[in-house]
């Protein structure tokens, strides 16, 4: 073993002797030098993080309008084969049909294809339907509907289901304009649906009025005189790109997204068809994807705002302060450690001293006070001896202290063999639990006999696993006879010696509960001495008493042993009997009646008593039970007294 004394360090690294000042220096620069490097990573990190949010949130809108562009495709394509399928579609059936394929779309309307030379009788027919005024109509100079020109061919709504609320322009012909003439041309000559160019929809309201019109024509199938099919007309769909593009997504405060759609099938420029109220912010972020909706195509571009910016904020500024922070910190902490470490080693010799002069005190301390301390341990092994017993411990158990410290059983030799085994369990749940452990018991000594002792400890396990309790032993014999005299005097009629009222009170409340839960009945009889006072008046109180305690004797004599004999009060006897019937109870108080009646009491001459009987029913509580007891006893003496009363309903 090296003579040289070895010196423990600060924190395992830290030399006692190292300057405060030297160790909080160079904490501080290693703590600016992580928190560097650790803001560079996140930075980067979160870079990449902000690049995978937003591309998922952008492939999320990118699959949700190009859903939304296939739904409107397919609605509108079931609504063309419902009338290539039909001989003829009556506006009801058109109504019924399409108003539950309104969602996220503003309208679906009929527009017959109608021949220059049919068109009054066409108008005659619409109105005679219903339709009255009806006539196909045209937009003059100032936007507003008129009656439409002579034209070789016209193609007029007819039905329209929507949501505008300004209802449908039925009746306009959608010939007229440029734009739709094109789009109806061109699906016409392609037999296949076609969406329009970007344009104003008539009969919207003007927040929805940005659109597209998406059409199918309706042709009847070819004839030998006619290899063409014939065209009867177009069914359509009114679509808002806004209520399609936005409706069931955040408010426009909360949208992370800004979405802007372009029609790349126009020739030379592209033209917008939409874009969100909310606008992107300056970010190198952004996702493009092109989309087909019919016969055109669309670029989607997708940039984030201001929200997702906010909602995905970096945290390096936070991180670069609380690095500081706690470099600071860091810093402060080690000049504190080193700096007090000299004046802590300082006071260890003087806390030494003090502690060894305490020791001395608390066994002197424990030699001289009743009971004793003492520390327990038991070993992995399930062996047990005690680590330190004093004076005391050694005095109450009439052992040896040296015995306890190599083994602990002598000191359990010394337990009553009925508590022997309790007392063991309480110290193995303790160590399992490590809950503090509390126990009365008796022990069995050489010189003073029976005792009783109580004893309390607070349990730690040891880094080997073992457990060491800490605690005392002291002798509460004198005690636990009081305890017991009391008890006795709690319950017991001091004239009598039987159960007084609060016992029989205690035991009613307890049978009644297992009556309740058991098969077992219950049945109670109540007993009044007859003419009590007279026998007091006539013969003295101390005879009377004499008479009691006679009686009570002459009835205990005579009960089972699971039979509860109590004195109510003055003259009033009870007799609880668990597990009874009413039958059962009145054949017992015959022969308690019997019991008195037969042998004179000296003295006094004859005793007679006054019965009555109730047994328990189901839902009865304590108080009827009683009471239906004490009217059979009060039935008993309105009778002549000297009787046992039938149970009464």
């Amino acid at each position: 073993m090296s003579s040289h004394p070895v010196h423990p360090k600060i924190l395992g690294f830290i030399s006692e002797d190292a300057s405060a000042w030297l160790v909080a220096v160079l904490a501080l620069l290693v703590g600016g030098l992580l928190t560097l490097l650790l803001s560079v990573a996140t930075r980067e990190l979160y870079q990449r993080q902000l690049q995978l949010r937003f591309e998922l949130l952008a492939n999320e809108r990118f699959s949700l309008i190009e859903e939304r562009f296939e739904d409107q495709v397919q609605r509108l394509d079931g609504l063309r084969r419902f009338f290539v399928n039909s001989d003829s579609v009556t506006r009801q059936e058109f109504e019924g049909y399409t108003k539950p394929l309104l969602l996220r779309t503003q309208a679906y309307s009929w527009a017959p294809w109608v021949k220059g030379r049919d068109r009054e009788s066409f108008e005659r027919l619409a109105r005679a339907q219903g339709l009255s005024g009806f006539s196909i109509r045209e937009l003059n100079a100032e936007g507003r509907l008129q009656l439409a020109a002579v034209r070789d061919e016209y193609v007029p709504v007819l039905y329209s289901e929507t949501q505008s609320a300004q209802g449908s322009p039925l009746g306009y012909d959608l010939l007229e304009q440029p734009l739709r003439r094109i789009t109806l041309e061109r699906a016409r000559d392609s037999g296949t649906m076609a969406a329009s160019q970007p344009l104003n929809l008539v009969g919207v309201e003007q927040a929805y009025a940005r659109g597209l019109l998406l059409v199918a024509p309706i042709t009847v199938l070819a004839r030998v005189e006619q290899p063409r099919p014939e065209l009867e007309g177009y069914v359509m769909a009114v679509i808002s790109m806004r209520q399609l593009v936005a409706e069931g997504l955040p408010e426009q405060k909360h949208d992370n997204l800004s979405v802007r759609i372009l029609d790349l099938s126009t020739k030379g420029e592209h033209e917008l068809l939409y874009q969100s109220p909310n606008l992107p912010v300056a970010s190198p972020l952004s996702a493009t994807r092109l989309l087909r909706l019919a016969d055109r195509e669309y670029q989607v571009d997708i940039r984030p705002c201001e929200a997702f910016i906010q909602v995905n904020h970096s945290s390096e500024a936070s991180l670069a302060v609380l690095g500081a922070m706690l470099s600071v910190l860091l810093s402060v902490l080690l000049y504190n450690l080193v700096s007090q470490r000299q004046r802590a080693l300082e006071l260890v010799e003087q806390r030494t001293s003090q502690l060894q002069v305490r020791d001395r005190l608390l066994e002197k301390l424990g030699a001289n006070v009743p009971g004793g301390i003492y520390q327990y341990k038991l070993n992995l092994d399930g062996n047990a001896h005690f680590v330190y017993a004093s004076a005391g411990t050694g005095g109450i158990l009439e052992v040896d202290t040296q015995r306890l410290l190599e083994n602990a059983e002598p000191a359990f030799e010394r337990v009553h063999p009925d508590d022997l085994e309790p007392l063991r369990a309480s110290i193995r749940v303790s160590a399992e639990r490590l809950s503090p452990w509390r126990e009365e018991f008796r022990v069995v000594l050489p010189m003073r006999g029976l005792r009783w002792l109580r004893g309390e400890a607070t349990p730690e396990r040891l880094p080997t696993g073992e457990v060491l309790w800490h605690g005392y032993l002291s002798d509460i014999t004198d005690l636990k006879r009081v305890e017991e005299e009391l008890r006795a005097l709690s319950v017991t009629d001091s004239l009598t010696g039987i159960y007084n009222r609060r016992y029989f009170q205690e035991r009613l409340k307890a049978e009644l509960a297992l009556a309740q839960r058991g098969p077992g009945g219950l049945a109670v009889i109540m007993l009044d001495i007859d003419h009590f006072k007279r026998i007091n008046d006539q013969y003295g109180h101390a005879e009377g008493d004499r008479v009691l305690k006679e009686l009570c004797g002459r009835i205990s004599h005579r009960l089972r042993r699971t039979d509860v004999f109590c004195r109510l009060g003055g003259e009033e006897f009870m007799v609880l009997c668990p597990n009874t019937d009413a039958e059962q109870a009145r054949k017992l108080a015959l022969e308690l009646w019997q019991g008195l009646r037969n042998v004179p009491f000296e003295g006094v001459g004859w005793v007679t008593a006054s019965f009555g009987i109730a047994g328990w029913r189901m839902g009865e509580g304590a108080d009827a039970l009683l009471l239906r007891a004490d009217s059979g006893v009060y039935a008993a003496k309105q009778d002549g007294r000297d009787r046992v009363m039938a149970e009464l309903d």
